[in-house]
């Protein structure tokens, strides 16, 4: 018996060694473009047609003496620091009943957006890695997280666009 369960203990172990990181890599998301100014709702709509809700933002402090921020469930952690102790790079998470699919990284007089979706994120959301590679590495002035959602073609439309359809076939099968 006690050969037994420890054949199990290494079995299960190996899963673990073998299965759990393939399931738990964390990536950064796709980037959407970068533009001057600061970001906000009707910024996202007029630079990138996204109609997203604010979820959280993060404001950095002058200088970084924690491994871990947080604001309204949006934590930041794993800084990697310039010689200013400014944030260059990081892992981000977001504990909020809402998916946080665009994340906006602030520095300097740039803002850049990224997009995270379940097909890019191993469908693990609220979770990924940023850094301020696009914005020249300044040191991260503020990071923000939006939600988008799906807008759902009404059902009267279908209906309307397959009435159409019968319409045409229709007409086209009247005999003259």
């Amino acid at each position: 018996m006690k050969h037994m369960i420890g054949k199990l203990a290494a079995t299960t172990a190996a899963l673990f060694v073998l299965i759990l990181p393939a399931h738990s890599s964390v990536v950064p998301g796709e980037l959407l473009g970068v533009f001057s100014g600061n970001d906000s709702v009707a910024g996202l709509l007029d630079n990138l047609g996204i109609e997203a809700t604010f979820l959280a933002k993060i404001n950095m402090p002058s200088a970084i003496e924690t491994s871990e921020l947080s604001s309204d469930g949006l934590t930041i952690s794993d800084f990697l620091l310039n010689s200013s102790d400014e944030a260059l790079s990081g892992q981000w998470s977001y504990s909020g009943p809402e998916i946080a699919s665009i994340i906006v990284l602030k520095a300097s007089g740039q803002y850049a957006v990224y997009a995270f979706d379940d097909e890019l994120t191993n469908n693990m959301p609220n979770i990924g890695l940023f850094d301020t590679s696009d914005l020249d590495d300044k040191g991260l002035s503020h990071i923000s997280a939006y939600s988008t959602a799906v807008v759902p073609v009404p059902g009267a439309l279908l209906m309307f666009v397959s009435g159409l359809l019968g319409l045409g076939i229709v007409r086209r099968r009247k005999p003259e």
